[in-house]
């Protein structure tokens, strides 16, 4: 069975999201792949793996899935290869998969050719490299960082796109850190900066390691890469996965939010967490008064069938329904997905609702936290 096949057979089982183009592809795993750690060759290659869906050709090749540190056996610090690895920085933005199509250039994210980081980060490279002849057969893969992208650390205003790895489409062969460095210097791209420390030193560093660090790669000669992140740093991304409004949502929906939760989130996000949920509350409650109003205004005889003609008529019908059979759990379970949020979240940094567009940064932040 050929790659595009076993992809689609991930598709189906809801591990693997596809996103079209034309006749390219783009595959990436999804929460659930995650959730349930279904890690095979397949889903671990599909982190942005772009296919022509015609000719079955691979058009860009994007890292396999890496782990952090003791995250799987693998990456254990017992299990890890003898030799030092190349560690270089990790960086705070969205990976930036490059691809050619048709002699033209672009930049997509891991999930989706739409994104609007993907659309920045298009605009960025062809404006600075559109003479540049980039090898074909290669896959360049960037981290993307500009103001609006920030997720936890504040560079200050900058906008550019670093070089943190590049893989051959047809062996998968990952490049060293001298062939980033040649590369980066004969088309004058930024790369990401190495970190002359040997990996225990790294490892005794991340609880000491500031929240304005995201933490550190470690590439092994036979390819293998680690993450390694931050205490600080990765308390900050838990704050945002439950600042998000689906977060809060959830909690909603689910009778969870209470003092407990709210007591779990530092002191200067709580008053926002606080409002959000009543704002999403108060919709909720209308949307039922409304639907109770409704209800009340229908004079006629109480059988079901006559009861069910006016109903379909009218906006709240499944609403009515619940109503006349006095089914509070599943009107409440159908006003939830009336009222839940998309594509906004508060960032606790800005200090502001921003839009998100194909939930980018929520994703990482979802991983993060699993």
């Amino acid at each position: 069975m050929g790659l595009i096949e076993e992809l689609e057979k991930k598709v189906e089982k809801n591990l693997v999201s596809k996103a079209v183009n034309g006749d390219l592809a783009i595959y990436c795993y999804k929460p659930e792949c995650v959730y349930e750690k279904a890690w095979d060759k397949y889903t671990k290659m599909a982190r942005g793996l772009i296919v022509n869906t015609k000719t079955g050709e691979i058009v860009a090749r994007p890292f396999t899935k890496f782990f952090n540190l003791n995250e799987v056996e693998e990456t254990k610090l017992e299990n890890l290869p003898m030799e030092e690895p190349e560690i270089t920085e990790k960086l705070d933005g969205s990976l930036g998969i490059f691809y050619q199509d048709e002699g033209e250039y672009f930049i997509t994210t891991k999930g989706t050719f739409y994104s609007e980081q993907a659309e920045w980060a298009t605009n960025y490279f062809r404006k600075k490299f559109s003479k540049s002849k980039i090898p074909k057969g290669l896959t360049l893969l960037f981290e993307v960082i500009y103001p609006e992208n920030r997720i936890v650390i504040d560079y200050c205003g900058l906008k550019e796109m670093f070089l943190i790895g590049i893989i051959e489409i047809e062996t998968g062969r990952d490049y060293s850190y001298r062939e980033l460095e040649e590369f980066g210097k004969r088309f004058g791209i930024s790369i990401v900066k190495t970190v002359p420390l040997k990996m225990r030193d790294i490892v005794e560093s991340l609880k000491e390691l500031p929240a304005d660090e995201e933490g550190f790669v470690a590439r092994y000669s036979n390819g293998l890469r680690v993450k390694m992140k931050g205490v600080d740093y990765l308390k900050i991304h838990r704050i945002l996965s439950k600042l998000s409004l689906i977060s809060i949502w959830e909690k909603l929906k689910e009778e969870s939010f209470d003092k407990e939760f709210v007591a779990t989130v530092p002191e200067e996000f709580r008053e926002w967490i606080e409002k959000t949920a009543e704002i999403l509350l108060k919709s909720k409650k209308r949307i039922e008064k409304e639907a109770e109003d409704l209800f009340r205004v229908y004079k006629g005889k109480k059988e079901r069938k006559e009861f069910a003609l006016w109903a379909q008529k009218q906006e709240y019908k499944a609403l009515l329904f619940f109503l006349y059979d006095k089914n509070q759990k599943k009107m409440d379970q159908l006003i939830f997905s009336m009222i839940r949020p998309t594509g906004n979240r508060y960032h606790p940094i800005h200090g502001v609702s921003e839009k998100d567009t194909g939930e980018e940064r929520l994703d990482r932040i979802r991983e993060e936290n699993l």
